[in-house]
């Protein structure tokens, strides 16, 4: 197996790994000498910052969702115009008019 196809294999988990070391290197150096006086404890401020990562996290996937359903949406009318639009001789009948009404979603 190359390296390539390792990577790319394994990306999922390289990322985590990657993200999991960084924090933990972060939380040790703030634990062995922190810069400030600190209000909160180490547990409540690192919930909080935990807290704040899945809240970006889901964020992010809803709007993804949002957009690649829009993108979908988009597409399936571009569709159904140049469908309606060659009147898709030669297929008998209505041709594709019927299939484009029936099945792409109308706006």
């Amino acid at each position: 197996m190359s390296f390539e196809q390792f990577v790319s294999t394994n990306e999922p988990l390289i990322r985590m790994g990657f993200f999991f070391g960084v924090f933990a290197l972060v939380t040790l150096c703030e634990l062995a000498s922190p810069r400030r006086v600190l209000k909160l404890r180490p547990k409540q401020r690192w919930t909080a910052y935990l807290g704040i990562v899945r809240l970006l996290f889901l964020s992010r996937r809803n709007w993804h969702g949002r957009a690649e359903r829009g993108e979908r949406l988009v597409a399936a009318e571009q569709l159904r115009r140049a469908i309606l639009a060659s009147g898709a001789a030669g297929c008998g009948g209505d041709g594709f008019r019927g299939l484009a009404a029936a099945r792409l979603p109308a706006h």
